[in-house]
């Protein structure tokens, strides 16, 4: 096997590793959705937030992975968080196609959003009404993400049979 085989099996067995701790991060916030409901004091927020920082953590190693060993580095920007997201929405002729839909690129733009806020913010500046709709709608984001970053492995399974 080559190491240019080698190389895509591993970003594949990188993603793979993210998806179960997504599956995790996803379990835990249905444990936290049946305890706190719709209205969460203070702390239950922090934990909410906790874990929405989680999910677009995970997606943004599989993401930078992508960058570095198929894409040739991840920006240099100060932005690069933002670029990164960019990029795995576009195909890079002859070398990979698109990580993630347009469509995808927009929902999870709104996890990185929040992931900047949480980082950058006292957790008593959290606000609910804010971030509502972020954990609301984590399940179908993720089910997308899943559903697309499923198609770019079946990509990374056929490029490492042809360069074998």
């Amino acid at each position: 096997m080559s190491v240019e085989s080698q190389k895509l099996l591993r970003v594949k067995s990188v993603i793979t590793n993210e998806i179960k701790s997504i599956m995790a991060i996803e379990t835990d916030l249905k444990k936290w959705k049946s305890l706190h409901g719709r209205s969460p004091g203070p702390f239950e927020i922090r934990a909410a937030g906790s874990l929405l920082q989680d999910f677009y953590n995970c997606i943004e190693r599989i993401f930078e992975m992508i960058g570095r060993d198929l894409n040739g580095g991840i920006p240099a920007s100060d932005d690069w968080h933002k670029e990164i997201l960019n990029n795995m929405a576009m195909g890079i002729e002859k070398v990979r196609p698109a990580v993630i839909s347009e469509n995808l690129k927009k929902d999870l733009n709104n996890y990185l959003k929040f992931r900047h806020l949480f980082r950058n913010i006292y957790g008593a500046k959290l606000e609910w009404s804010k971030m509502e709709f972020l954990v609301s709608g984590l399940p179908e984001a993720f089910k997308k993400f899943e559903k697309e970053i499923k198609v770019f492995c079946r990509f990374l399974d056929k490029a490492s049979e042809e360069i074998k």
